[in-house]
């Protein structure tokens, strides 16, 4: 795991839930291309509008113990959630691909019952990347709130609303996009996805999602 280099003092509630791993495949380029042929669909539910595969990798499987390893060498990883929705919805939640092109743009949001922990991989080809912010976090303006985290529910229905207007939200940190880069944090942060950019597949923001979940932890998820 490398350092984390950006141009934020970053705050510690945020700092110490996040891990930067960089080269993290050993052939990112092969998972790049699986990506690439990937059939893409927009969705009507969740936060954002970029499109997600309906595919998953071969590997999710081997690559999300390995991720949740990295948060916790102690805890048990919830695999078995993650195929039974698999199964059920016909939709991948871990090992799947996002697209996002140009004119798509995030939402602040958090996860709240599923993928405590996200992963994301950023396989735009290395020039594309370069420059370009990642991951980025933020601060609610009137509440000082950071995640969700100790919010009663009428408050977690107001930041929720208030996801789609930048003006209710203080960008306080961000992780450099960068080919085979991978973003692990704990997602009851407020965060949102970088603008999309590019026209196809191949040009766009391309990029490698986990939510993970531990067995310890789903007595803490609401109902």
């Amino acid at each position: 795991m490398l350092e984390l280099t950006t141009n934020y003092d970053w705050t510690p509630s945020v700092a110490r839930r996040l891990r930067v791993i960089d080269e993290f495949y050993v052939d990112a380029a092969s998972v790049r291309e699986f990506g690439l042929r990937c059939q893409f669909e927009r969705h009507l539910s969740g936060s954002g509008v970029a499109s997600n595969s309906l595919q998953r990798h071969p590997d999710a499987k081997t690559t999300y113990f390995r991720l949740a390893h990295i948060i916790s060498s102690q805890k048990q990883p919830d695999w078995d959630s993650v195929e039974s929705s698999f199964r059920f919805w016909g939709i991948p939640s871990s090992g799947a691909y996002a697209l996002s092109l140009e004119g798509d743009r995030d939402t602040v949001h958090f996860h709240r019952r599923t993928g405590r922990w996200a992963g994301v991989c950023y396989l735009s080809t290395p020039e594309i990347c370069n420059g370009r912010k990642g991951v980025i976090f933020y601060r609610h303006r009137e509440t000082q709130l950071e995640s969700f985290v100790g919010a009663d529910s009428n408050t977690i229905s107001m930041l929720r609303s208030q996801g789609a207007d930048p003006s209710k939200w203080e960008e306080i940190g961000y992780v450099p996009m960068q080919f085979n880069r991978v973003a692990l944090f704990d997602a009851r942060h407020f965060h949102a996805a970088s603008p999309g950019f590019g026209t196809s597949t191949a040009s766009g923001r391309l990029t490698q999602l986990f939510g993970i979940d531990f067995l310890e932890d789903l007595s803490e998820r609401p109902s």
